[in-house]
């Protein structure tokens, strides 16, 4: 069985989590964009990279932020892999598809346009029903 090719959006996210893993352990103390839900869990964050502005977010609900202690009873030995996308792929024309995230309220998508919208406005926290 001959192997498949990437498809585009799987060659697009792999560009957007080298740039997004260049930042680093520590991606940024002031990230663009922190996105979190009406009862205040973290859903997802944009930062700025040198090639663009990433998406990053853990695509399912979850009970821990990032910077707590391993739970083996919730994680079962393993970290849930984030998410990883630009928010404007094209640099000009937004793909219309939603970016999946999550957060302790349950799986959620978001609009790449309106986080670009929100990043343009200078906001730096946007709250999601």
């Amino acid at each position: 069985m001959t192997p498949t090719a990437p498809s585009t959006g799987d060659l697009r996210r792999r560009t957007a989590e080298r740039a997004y893993a260049q930042l680093g352990h520590s991606p940024s103390p002031r990230p663009l964009l922190a996105v979190h839900c009406a009862s205040a869990h973290h859903v997802a964050t944009v930062f700025a990279t040198p090639a663009g502005a990433v998406f990053v977010s853990v695509p399912r609900a979850h009970s821990h932020g990032d910077r707590d202690r391993h739970d083996a009873a919730h994680h079962g030995g393993h970290r849930d892999r984030p998410y990883v996308d630009w928010v404007d792929p094209d640099g000009g024309v937004t793909l219309d598809d939603p970016l999946p995230a999550g957060c302790e309220c349950g799986a959620r998508s978001l609009s790449r346009r309106l986080l670009l919208r929100a990043v343009a406005a200078g906001e730096h926290r946007m709250v999601i029903d």
